[in-house]
């Protein structure tokens, strides 16, 4: 299933997703983040995800999940992003 991410944090993601998911259920999740440096290039994240919560709006499904299992190295791509977010909304 093909999930769109609306919102990302140091330690999860809130998606737009096609189909419910099961509440406290561990899914593997491939997860496409662009790089930092060069955004044309994709970095692709395997990981375990918890599902948190769910909450059907309109004809798709906001899921709240947990990261889990993440590597060093894409623990820090997150937290970059996070850490870029944050700073464009400070400024805005």
């Amino acid at each position: 299933m093909f999930c769109r991410a609306v919102n990302i944090s140091k330690t999860g993601l809130l998606l737009d997703c096609p189909q419910r998911l099961m509440r406290n259920q561990t899914y593997h999740a491939m997860i496409e983040i662009p790089s930092i440096e060069i955004r044309s290039e994709i970095i692709r994240v395997s990981c375990q995800c918890e599902i948190k919560h769910i909450v059907l709006t309109d004809d798709h499904y906001r899921v709240g999940i947990a990261l889990d299992g993440l590597s060093d190295l894409h623990q820090e791509l997150i937290n970059a992003w996070v850490s870029k977010a944050n700073q464009k909304a400070t400024v805005e």
